[in-house]
């Protein structure tokens, strides 16, 4: 196996991950988040998963097996803390790692962490954080055994006309 910075010609599979990684998560709890995400690649995938290939503030990895195919990938980049009072200064976040089926548990994603952190390393960043779905079992437990461990858990809640108790709003009455 050989890591490898992403190259413009490895943006299909990168984005190809992206799907990927919403399919898998789809297989389990159903998240909202997930649901709206398209099915096949787009030209919005594509433009975003190309965006880490050369940016100044933004890494993609690929892992390639001996034959040269894409076995794995993960996108990184360089951004304020979602906890800015407690590590000041950027960290380094992981946006996407994904290692495909067969090859998973075969240290794939240990060896693409370990790359992106000495990237992040040779441009000064000490924390790194990732978020992952709650409800995506598998990830928790790949990430813990990667060394991370849960900090603060981010909750979302669709808002319109509905109030947290659940009733409707009503129209204020006329004055």
């Amino acid at each position: 196996m050989v890591i490898r910075k992403a190259q413009p010609a490895d943006a299909t599979y990168m984005a190809d991950a992206c799907i990927q990684v919403a399919c898998f998560m789809r297989q389990g709890a159903v998240d909202k988040y997930i649901l709206g995400f398209p099915d096949a690649v787009n030209e919005d995938i594509l433009r975003w998963a190309s965006s880490f290939v050369a940016a100044d503030k933004r890494v993609a990895f690929v892992a390639e097996a001996a034959g040269g195919a894409c076995i794995g990938c993960i996108f990184g980049k360089i951004e304020e803390s979602n906890m800015p009072l407690s590590v000041p200064g950027e960290v380094g976040t992981i946006s996407v790692c994904w290692v495909e089926s067969d090859h998973r548990r075969s240290r794939v994603g240990r060896a693409l962490l370990a790359e992106i952190e000495n990237w992040f390393l040779a441009r000064g960043i000490r924390h790194l954080e990732v978020a992952f779905m709650a409800r995506n079992e598998t990830a928790r437990k790949m990430w813990t055994r990667l060394g991370f461990s849960p900090f603060r858990v981010f909750a979302c809640k669709e808002i319109g006309e509905q109030t947290s108790a659940g009733n409707r709003l009503q129209a204020p009455p006329d004055a």
